[in-house]
């Protein structure tokens, strides 16, 4: 099973209507193709995003710090996919939410795509910002040579196998 993970997409209905928004759209349903599922780990802003986004595979997501006006969306979400835990939250302070911790947690928040296994064992995954990627020296303190390009997550659990990647477009 591939399951595909966006986070901190800021979207509006009107940034939605024209056709950047539509070369975008297309970009992620050729990143997603062969998803079975999709995560969105908060600051969606627009519910119009995820009934585009359910249009690809079917969509579970959490309110992000910036999603207020949709307060009645979940701040956090555990799934369990192919017998595999999963936590969602959109910060990565908010594990507590969690007890026992899930194998996998996905995070939003930081707009910054890192995947690292965390001193309890389980898998962190923040895919980083699918419209406004953040560089890494604001954590690191040095200046990386790259782009910065907007990205996702696709995690691929196959037989109690774990694994995950980042893309960039």
């Amino acid at each position: 099973m591939d399951v595909g993970i966006l986070s901190d997409s800021h979207l509006t209905d009107e940034n939605m209507g024209g056709s950047s928004y539509k070369t975008f759209f297309h970009t992620l349903q050729s990143l997603f193709h062969e998803v079975d599922h999709i995560i969105h780990a908060g600051d969606i802003t627009s519910p119009r995003f995820l009934e585009d986004l359910s249009k690809i595979a079917p969509v579970s997501y959490i309110r992000g710090n910036m999603d207020y006006e949709h307060p009645k969306w979940p701040r956090k979400l555990l799934l369990n996919f192919e017998g595999v835990s999963i936590g969602v939250v959109h910060r990565i302070e908010d594990i507590g939410y969690f007890d026992p911790i899930p194998q996998v947690i996905i995070y939003g928040h930081t707009h910054i795509a890192e995947i690292k296994e965390s001193k309890m064992g389980c898998l962190l995954i923040n895919p980083g910002s699918v419209t406004q990627p953040r560089p890494r020296s604001r954590i690191r303190n040095f200046l990386e040579e790259t782009e910065l390009k907007p990205s996702v997550g696709i995690l691929s659990l196959n037989e109690g196998l774990i694994s995950a990647f980042i893309k960039q477009f």
